[in-house]
């Protein structure tokens, strides 16, 4: 074949229509393959029809684009479909290598917040995975500009039929559906569901959990009632805060992706903490505290409010400001507190400023707030410890008494982070990225202990309580680490630190089995306070529980686990990376579900968080199963609580 008939039928190829398409879909291919480089081993992250819906989906979302936009804008609006799509798989990808979920469609209701994630997270990217997920797909999308195609109807007609078969599959079947996988569904889906189909997991099921709270929180709790049946109320037997009573102030500082495992005083080897172990000498050390969530403002809500977050999907801050909850601040405010909130970054960040402006907190001081910035910032914002002096500034001239939230932000990790402690920060064994986070812990030690030491050195030591917890962990271990149950326990626990007059707070560790949504009753017991609430957390002080109602349920995207006293539920999924066998519901009693086995339940003995321990399979068929509808209907109820804004705060009986 001479030169130039090879270069003939060579243009002849690049001109044709079935070449053009064929970029389209390799354009397509890589996001798919990029995002999943994220996923690490995983391979069956989705399932294949979910998998086929997204290619068909992106092939005729680009079809549309192309076939009826207008033509002088054509290629605009094709490029700027192109880049979305870009930007979404790489969030995706992104969003799984720290929280080891999916990102939900539904994330587009944080658009705004795109640019600053996307800014941050493409920092933690490698060369290879830069090249994979992002340049590929740019230039492919540079390609597929220069050669329109014409999508035949038959073709189009062909993909709008699969699209339609992949999302009948993944929505218009929840009787195939666990309540896991129902609640990873974006809301819209729920609301139709709701309002309209009623089928499977509908209202009668969310009613049934509801009238009977005990069946989803079955503890020692009094007075649990139902409110016209829509939603949950705790009230005490009084709701009178005695005016003679003294009233401490309270400050709480909610400490950026700090873990058990990184600390000292919890048995870390080397500790990336010394001024905390110093410190907490003289605090009440909680040993068995955990997480709920993966993210800070999912663990704002189950500190503040003492509720479950939705396990999957954007932030309920974000979608239902109003969502309506007794909060901690609103009931501090109601007892004579100043509420206050600090952070180094914007309370528009995730809609916290609507969300926390309606729940009690009356005064937001951020980055807009504070002086400009006089020291370098760290990963978002202002530093820690500039934060915590302006903080500081506030708080010696606050109204007292006073509730404080304070959040720090430097431990956001990135590649690109200088923390001013790195030269002296222990040696860890793992990854860039594990040797950067620890860097960021040493450093957020450094900042918090700090703060902590100016106030227990001032006059409000003697009428204040400091609290300092983690509020998430990131997917993120050292080398050695690579047992899978060894990974959720150091993804969940966190510490949880108190000091405080001796009269209230008494220093030393407590084996007490507690999380988060725990810590709003538990505050009020400290200051002597009863309040009607909507709290499904328990008082850490309640010595009169059984230690088999004592649980934490931990929410890692539609995955959740439940620890009761030395007893764990694994999921099968996270054991075997694999999914895990369906649930099936029917339409029978009260809409009780019918499972198939799909937890280990282990009684563990030993460090599971250091990794030294031994397990025994728990043979106990009834307590595997209530330990299972247990994690189901906490779930189930948190999210259509949510989504339906069904918990109702006070009011009508």
């Amino acid at each position: 074949m001479n030169k130039d008939l090879f270069m003939t039928k060579l243009k002849g190829v690049l001109n044709s229509n079935w070449f053009a398409f064929l970029i389209r879909l390799s354009f397509v291919a890589f996001l798919i393959f990029g995002e999943r480089m994220f996923f690490g081993p995983i391979t069956r992250s989705r399932g294949k029809a979910d998998i086929l819906t997204s290619i068909v989906m992106m092939m005729l979302l680009i079809s549309v684009v192309e076939r009826f936009s207008p033509r002088l804008i054509k290629r605009s609006l094709l490029f700027l479909t192109g880049l979305i799509l870009v930007f979404f798989q790489l969030l995706t990808g992104l969003y799984y290598r720290f929280f080891h979920s999916v990102v939900p469609f539904d994330i587009f209701h944080q658009w705004h917040d795109f640019f600053t994630i996307g800014g941050y997270g493409s920092s933690l990217m490698s060369g290879p995975e830069l090249i994979v997920a992002l340049i590929v797909p740019v230039v492919l999308l540079v390609c597929i500009l220069f050669k329109p195609v014409k999508i035949r109807p038959s073709v189009f007609i062909i993909l709008l039929a699969l699209l339609a078969f992949g999302w009948t599959h993944r929505i218009n079947r929840p009787m195939n559906r666990s309540v896991k996988e129902m609640s990873s569904l974006p809301d819209y889906v729920h609301r139709q569901m709701y309002y309209w189909a009623k089928v499977g997991l509908g209202k009668s099921r969310y009613l049934q959990i509801v009238s009977n709270v005990e069946a989803a929180i079955p503890r020692n709790l009094k007075g649990y009632n139902v409110v016209k049946q829509k939603g949950i109320l705790v009230e005490p037997e009084t709701t009178i805060h005695k005016s003679d009573q003294k009233k401490y102030n309270v400050i709480f500082i909610l400490m950026e992706s700090m873990r058990a495992y990184e600390c000292g005083f919890l048995g870390a080897n080397p500790s990336f903490t010394p001024r905390l172990d110093k410190l907490t000498k003289n605090a009440l050390v909680y040993e068995n505290y955990y997480a709920n969530g993966t993210q800070t403002v999912r663990a704002e809500l189950a500190s503040l409010c003492s509720v479950y977050t939705n396990p999957i999907g954007v932030p309920d801050y974000l979608v239902n400001p109003n969502l309506k909850l007794i909060s901690l601040p609103e009931i501090l405010g109601d007892s004579g507190y100043d509420t206050l909130w600090f952070s180094g970054y914007t309370a528009d960040f995730h809609n916290k400023r609507m969300f926390l402006s309606k729940h009690g907190v009356k005064k937001i001081y951020d980055r807009e707030t504070f002086p400009e910035a006089a020291q370098p910032e760290i990963s978002w914002g202002m530093n820690d410890c500039e934060m915590f002096a302006n903080v500081w500034d506030v708080l010696k001239e606050a109204k007292e008494p006073f509730f404080a939230q304070v959040t720090t932000l430097s431990n956001h990790v990135a590649k690109n982070v200088d923390y001013p402690t790195a030269s002296v920060t222990p040696i860890s064994q793992g990854s860039k990225e594990y040797i950067k986070y620890t860097q960021g812990i040493y450093y957020t030690d450094y900042a918090v202990s700090g703060f902590i030491e100016d106030v227990l050195n001032s006059k409000l030591a003697e009428n204040t309580i400091i609290i300092a917890m983690g509020d998430h962990g990131l997917w993120n271990f050292p080398e050695d680490v690579m047992d899978s149950k060894q990974k959720l326990e150091i993804m969940f626990r966190v510490p949880l630190c108190i000091w405080g007059p001796d009269e209230i707070i008494k220093p030393g560790p407590d084996q007490t089995l507690g999380s988060q949504v725990d810590l709003a009753p538990t505050l009020l017991d400290f200051l002597n306070i009863k309040h009607r609430n909507t709290f499904l957390g328990q008082s850490l002080l309640n010595n009169d529980m059984p230690s088999t109602e004592r649980y934490v349920v931990t929410l890692l995207g539609s995955i959740a686990n439940i620890r009761v006293g030395d007893t764990f539920s694994i999921s099968k999924s996270r054991l075997d990376e694999e999914t895990h066998d369906i649930v099936n519901y029917a339409k029978a009693d009260k809409m009780k579900s019918y499972r198939k086995e799909s937890y280990d339940f282990l009684t563990v003995k030993g460090d599971l968080l250091r990794g030294n321990y031994i397990t025994e399979p728990v043979n106990n068929d009834i307590k595997k199963k209530v330990y299972s509808q247990r994690v189901d209907d906490i779930v189930f109820l948190t999210s259509y609580g949510v989504y339906m804004n069904a918990y109702e705060g006070v009011g009508e009986n």
